[in-house]
């Protein structure tokens, strides 16, 4: 990926040229304000033609999308925007094969090569460690890895989705780089809609109330899941199971368990009622247990830091946990 200041002097350039109000950069900014506009409103924008990794303008497309978030200013939008490219990506990317995905892995940043004979790709222990970090599932954990001189051996399905965590962390980053002032000099004709798009954001952002549960009690994961739900942020599938059985288990009702996924960014209700009707039991017949500290470990899903008692030897479960705690509160 570019620099801020390359792309920042490539969107100055883009902005001089919506001076024709007729011209392609003016339409593809329209297009990209109506994607955001959409998104805002809770639907699932298309946005195929925008963001295919195999059209040429994708690049400038996403470049410009993300200067418009910077205005905008609501984080949980961002993180839901940045999702929803990164999804339409993702399915740009399974028409690629062979060495068209190791040269389109080349061209974001991501060196990799590409073998004819296995038909694997291999790629560098650096780049896989930082876009596997919020893939749950073991196939992604470094200890689970084959090495050879030319990297970490990996597969077509694997290759993808490193390429596609790459994109959101470098999205997030460029985001936090962009000078927001400068940002609105060069959208300042866009002004009127983009306020818009914040205001209808701003309604999406849900407040959680966790009723009468003690979430001072609450484990380092736990907490983790549930600002990063707040904020908008994507999690992985195995951190939201172990948040909804733990929730469920120390009393939480459906409705405000419900309430916390409405702010992450693939929220569908109708398909997260389901998932947590069977996980607390009402569809399955089973009430499901939170994984022990040990598997939320190996899938880099726990935030112990210093805290004393998860740092404790007998640690072994979130319940656990937040049992302690109460009880040390209680007392």
């Amino acid at each position: 990926m570019k620099a801020i200041d390359e792309i920042d002097r490539e969107i100055r350039k883009i902005t001089v040229e919506v001076s024709d109000p007729f011209g392609d950069s003016s339409e593809s900014i329209w297009e990209i304000i109506s994607f955001l506009r959409e998104n805002s409103e809770g639907k699932k924008s298309e946005g195929k033609i925008i963001f295919d990794l195999r059209k040429r303008e994708w690049e400038k497309n996403m470049y410009v999308t993300l200067y418009l978030l910077k205005i905008i200013d609501v984080d949980s939008f961002t993180s839901r925007v940045i999702y929803r490219i990164r999804d339409i990506m993702e399915d740009s990317l399974y028409s690629m094969e062979g060495e068209s995905l190791s040269i389109e892995a080349d061209s974001i940043g991501i060196p990799m090569e590409f073998d004819t004979k296995s038909h694997l790709y291999f790629t560098r222990l650096q780049n896989f460690t930082r876009s596997c970090s919020r893939i749950s599932g073991s196939q992604f954990r470094l200890v689970y890895q084959v090495f050879d001189q030319k990297g970490i051996i990996s597969s077509k399905n694997k290759v993808q989705k490193i390429i596609r965590e790459f994109l959101v962390q470098e999205m997030r980053e460029i985001v936090e780089d962009i000078d927001g002032e400068v940002a609105r000099r060069y959208f300042e004709s866009y002004m009127h809609d983009l306020s818009d798009i914040r205001a209808a954001a701003e309604k999406m952002v849900t407040s959680m109330d966790l009723g009468s549960v003690d979430v001072d009690s609450f484990p380092p994961c736990m907490k983790h899941f549930i600002s990063d739900a707040k904020n908008g942020v994507n999690i992985p599938h195995l951190g939201r199971f172990a948040m909804v059985s733990f929730l469920n288990k120390i009393g939480m009702k459906e409705d405000e368990i419900m309430n916390i996924f409405s702010s992450v960014p693939d929220f569908s209700k109708k398909v997260t009622e389901y998932q947590v009707k069977h996980i607390i039991g009402e569809i399955s017949g089973i009430k499901y247990v939170p994984p022990k500290c040990e598997t939320l470990r190996s899938n880099h899903l726990c935030y112990m830091d210093d805290d004393p008692i998860c740092n404790s030897p007998n640690m072994k479960h979130p319940l656990t946990y937040y049992k302690i705690k109460k009880t040390r509160k209680n007392k």
